[in-house]
């Protein structure tokens, strides 16, 4: 028996029936003011600037690295969080618990100050206890697929941004 191919019927539109483009920016345009204006957390991003940094051919590594201009994100921290303390098997720590930090940002922002948020780039952020600490990001959320991501379902409108607090001699700004 012959195999028959089932076309798929894939919608192309959204019906906008109940949610548009307009009540879309509407969200954006409120969520944007509460951030900006109640909240106001602001971190500092230090990308990376590959053109001028010079890599290791074999692992990509680089012991001097050179950094955009910096940009300053309106942000909302998610998350700030010790990390497990790691031993080894006879009992002695093998290194200090990491802090973990998140945060979210609005897509519309980085377009807007046209900057990309890669895994590796730094992040400064003034906990105002003890001062500017840097963070270096390990996932960077580039995968924008998550339904939670959405409103109703629409389109992505944010980032979650994971990093992990790094030493003064590793970056200090």
């Amino acid at each position: 028996m012959a195999s028959k191919k089932i076309k798929q019927h894939l919608p192309l539109n959204r019906i906008d029936k109940f949610f548009n483009e307009s009540e879309f920016d509407l969200e954006i345009q409120m969520g944007r003011e509460w951030l900006e204006g109640d909240l106001n957390t602001i971190v500092v991003l230090f990308r990376i600037d590959l053109n001028k940094t010079i890599t290791d051919d074999l692992y990509g590594e680089s012991k001097t690295k050179h950094y955009h201009t910096p940009v300053e994100l309106r942000v909302r921290i998610d998350s700030m969080e010790e990390g497990e303390l790691e031993t080894r098997d006879n009992g002695v720590s093998a290194r200090e618990s990491q802090i973990k930090m998140s945060f979210s940002v609005f897509m519309a922002e980085l377009e807007e100050k046209n900057c990309e948020v890669s895994r590796g780039d730094m992040i400064g952020y003034n906990d105002g206890i003890k001062g500017m600490r840097y963070f270096e990001i390990f996932n960077a959320d580039n995968r924008n697929i998550s339904l939670n991501k959405t409103i109703l379902g629409y389109k992505s409108y944010w980032r979650r941004i994971s990093c992990i607090l790094i030493d003064s001699d590793v970056f200090n700004g």
